[in-house]
């Protein structure tokens, strides 16, 4: 593996968050989280499950997590 994961891991990722599978996209998007800390398209789909959860610790903690690898990305 190298540093990004692979193109259908994140078309799977995108397709589960898009159809509203939640569960699937934040156990997808956490698993590519471990392997590829610092990949800002998981971290994102992360915070925005957790907070349609309403798991705002874990969306606080994902958010904070984007804006430290991407600050540029922070709206």
């Amino acid at each position: 593996g190298g540093r990004e994961p692979i193109r259908s891991q994140l078309d799977r990722l995108s397709r589960h968050f898009q159809k509203g599978r939640f569960n699937a996209a934040s156990s997808l998007a956490a698993g590519v989280t471990r392997v590829f800390p610092r990949h800002p398209l998981a971290w994102n789909i992360l915070g925005v499950v957790y907070l349609k959860r309403r798991q705002f610790d874990d969306a606080l903690d994902a958010s904070k997590t984007l804006v430290h690898i991407e600050p540029q990305s922070s709206h």
